[in-house]
């Protein structure tokens, strides 16, 4: 999957505009990022993926990009 990919889904979780997001938003400025959009999240890499982040490393996480580093080599450029 691609990164362009992958905002495509983030953008469908949190009701985004499509192609709006970059990966440099803040979370915390991100309408819809709540607790919910987070299990959401989590339930989208593990089917995608299938990989389990660990909630702290989730936790560290202030950029979408920072959440996309946790994915790692699954999502190409």
């Amino acid at each position: 999957m691609t990164k362009q990919d992958f905002l495509m889904h983030f953008e469908d979780l949190v009701e985004a505009q499509p192609l709006s997001l970059t990966g440099k938003e803040h979370l915390n400025q991100i309408d819809n990022w709540d607790s919910l959009t987070l299990l959401g999240f989590i339930a989208l890499v593990d089917e995608q993926f299938a990989i389990t982040l660990p909630p702290d490393a989730i936790g560290t996480c202030q950029q979408l990009d920072d959440l996309i580093t946790l994915i790692g080599n699954n999502i190409e450029n």
